[in-house]
């Protein structure tokens, strides 16, 4: 839409209704129509507007895809109830930062940022595992904290619901043959992206995290996997929502 056409709309709608359409557009575009108006990059510019084109966005669970090489940073953790395995970095969710533990029957840890208390999160759903053996995986998944398993040939993936404390399990990956179909090297399980819903299709989008080449979506409805990209290095991929909001 051209700054010409939004000035010659504006007129005919409501602000608020102009509000609710700008809401769902990508953020490239709205720092764009700032300039149509001095009322329209005073909506854009505003606290209010930000936090609801972000709600938005993540509602429709329309993400983005970013390549990065960062990891995260270690966190000292002298008062925990139990030692941390720094095998794997932290996984942030929620104000959290989780961690599985290193003792006889694993577990995982959370830390609140803000009280900065440590919590034991009971029930996990797999059974005792050795980390360093490359058979678990723990990430951000929609905003939930997922942990998957490979089994073999199979790798079992499960969210957790810090309403009722509860794991379900979501899915399981047939690892041995999205290895033939994609050509993929796997010796750990494949760390899960992002969770979908499109046309009535619920997809997840998962990455190898040994060094793979190929990003895999599995069709939850239909059990079929497909490649939407592949390439000589993809780095480490994470997913994210655009927003207006500014971190300084």
């Amino acid at each position: 839409m051209s700054k010409q056409e939004c000035m010659s709309m504006e007129p005919l709608l409501y602000h608020d209704v102009v509000e609710c359409i700008m809401e769902m557009l990508p953020v490239k575009s709205l720092l764009r129509f700032k300039a149509v108006s001095k009322q329209w990059q005073s909506t854009i510019e505003s606290r209010y507007f930000q936090k609801s084109q972000l709600n938005h966005r993540e509602q429709s669970r329309d993400r983005d895809v970013l390549m990065v090489t960062n990891t995260w940073r270690f966190i000292t953790t002298a008062s925990a109830p139990y030692w941390i395995s720094s095998y794997y970095d932290p996984v942030y969710v929620d104000g959290k930062l989780h961690w599985f533990t290193q003792c006889k029957e694993t577990k995982v840890l959370s830390l609140d940022l803000h009280t900065e208390t440590f919590q034991v999160i009971s029930n996990v759903p797999f059974a005792n595992v050795v980390p360093y053996n490359n058979n678990i995986v723990m990430c951000n998944l929609d905003n939930r904290l997922s942990v998957s398993q490979k089994m073999m040939s199979e790798q079992v993936i499960w969210l957790f619901s810090s309403g009722n404390k509860t794991w379900n399990k979501l899915c399981s990956i047939d690892l041995e043959l999205t290895s033939l179909q994609f050509d993929i090297h796997i010796s750990i399980p494949l760390l899960p992206l992002a969770l979908w819903e499109r046309r009535k299709k619920k997809k997840l989008l998962l990455c190898p995290t040994d060094f793979g080449r190929t990003l895999v979506i599995h069709d939850l409805e239909t059990k079929s996997y497909d490649a939407p990209f592949s390439a000589e290095s993809i780095g480490y991929p994470v997913c994210y929502f655009q927003s207006l909001i500014s971190i300084l």
